[in-house]
């Protein structure tokens, strides 16, 4: 299967470079967003496998902060590809956890390596993160079967000579059947059980 990639570039002749490149590689091009309104509207419409982000993008929006938005919204994996190589900007588009970033100028090899290594990363933490979801689901069901299993034990309470006291209905009982007791008897044997 071909991934599907979405860019959201706002120069054009450059996002129009990297459409041809990805195009001959063989991926497809979902769209190219030059600003965070188109990127939300071509990410909800298309859902594309893996999105190209460059970090400064139309009227100075931040593409770190377009990125974070997306992540909230769904789970894809994103490439930053910037000319940006300052400690700063890439210590904050760390913080979005990308799955690359990528300086401009670049091989072409370069972009296609990183868009691979993403995919399968990307493919490879869904799968574990599908194993966890099972895991803890069985993990929450046992725990739960656990506990109506200590419950149904502190319930019943086996006693010396065949006796069964039931602590839910205070009530004694001798081979299953209900022996008679008062009051005080019932909070005596509640406290000594």
């Amino acid at each position: 299967m071909n991934a599907k990639i979405l860019i959201v570039e706002d120069e054009s002749i450059i996002a129009l470079n990297i459409k041809e490149i990805l195009m001959s590689f063989g991926y497809i091009v979902v769209g190219i967003a030059a600003n965070s309104e188109k990127a939300f509207h071509l990410v909800e419409t298309k859902k594309p496998d893996l999105i190209l982000m460059d970090i400064t993008l139309q009227d100075r929006e931040d593409g770190i902060v377009l990125a974070e938005k997306i992540s909230e919204r769904i789970s894809v994996p994103i490439v930053f590809l910037t000319a940006n190589d300052k400690n700063q900007t890439i210590d904050k588009a760390i913080t979005v956890k990308p799955y690359g970033y990528i300086l401009k100028p670049f091989k072409d090899v370069e972009l296609k390596t990183t868009i691979e290594i993403a995919l399968k990363t990307f493919s490879e933490n869904k799968t574990l993160t599908g194993k966890l979801n099972e895991i803890n689901s069985e993990i929450t069901s046992l725990q739960s079967k656990f506990s109506l299993e200590i419950k149904s034990k502190m319930r019943f309470v086996k006693l010396k000579h065949g006796y069964i006291f039931d602590n839910n209905e205070a009530t004694l009982l001798l081979a299953g059947k209900e022996i008679l007791l008062n009051h005080k008897e019932k909070k005596l044997i509640q406290l000594l059980v």
